[in-house]
């Protein structure tokens, strides 16, 4: 029977890097990608937004079902959780194998900080056990590279906006956040090596490998 509200005992975990831009996501993907059985994809433009919406839509269909008529009309194939259930195995046939997958994204927390938790609670009740990675890295550092820089007044606002939203909801879900700045992605810092430790992998020096290769400002 399928599983519908939790991971079954062989499933992987999933983690999700959410960044500002030009915070060091892509720098978290490489340092995570080399550690054994870890598989975490790049950005994928909020596709996971479509998935949502798509099990709204059969959840909204239930008010239509108010007589045996239209019960008929709008018969469901399966119930929301069920649904739910599919979703979550096509996510993990897609971005497996690995003890460890998930992807990186940008474009999460420019919405107000209601919508931010609403996406984010929403993935949570997708892939049960989900981590989030909260990369961030200082306004001003960010508004000088080449993403930023066409126009640093909006940007700033923009990227406070993603910051906060961020630190308001890490602070209220720490049991599922981690908070990995960019000025912390050096080797032997602590904080890099304790995210390790919070997503369940046994932390080696050579992980670190990726802090010596400059890909991009």
């Amino acid at each position: 029977m399928l599983e519908s509200t939790v991971f079954k005992v062989d499933s992987p975990r999933f983690v999700i890097v959410l960044g500002q831009g030009r915070s060091g996501s892509t720098l978290i993907l490489r340092l995570l990608n080399g550690v054994p059985g870890v598989r975490i994809s790049g950005e994928n433009l909020r596709a996971f937004d479509h998935l949502r919406h798509f099990a709204d839509n059969y959840r909204q269909a239930d008010r239509h079902r108010h007589s045996n008529f239209y019960k008929l009309a709008w018969a469901a194939p399966c119930n929301h959780e069920q649904i739910l259930g599919y979703l979550r195995q096509m996510v993990i046939a897609m971005h497996g194998p690995g003890d460890l997958i998930g992807f990186k994204e940008i474009r999460y927390g420019r919405e107000s900080y209601e919508e931010f938790a609403a996406d984010l609670d929403w993935l949570r009740g997708l892939l049960p056990g989900v981590r989030f990675v909260l990369n961030t890295r200082d306004t001003e550092s960010c508004i000088h590279s080449e993403w930023w820089a066409k126009d640093p007044a909006a940007s700033r606002i923009l990227l406070d906006r993603v910051y906060d939203n961020f630190r308001r909801y890490y602070r209220r879900n720490p049991d599922c956040c981690y908070w990995m700045p960019y000025a912390r992605l050096r080797h032997t810092d602590s904080v890099l090596r304790g995210m390790f430790d919070f997503l369940g992998l046994n932390w080696q020096a050579r992980y670190e490998a990726p802090l010596d290769v400059v890909m991009r400002v």
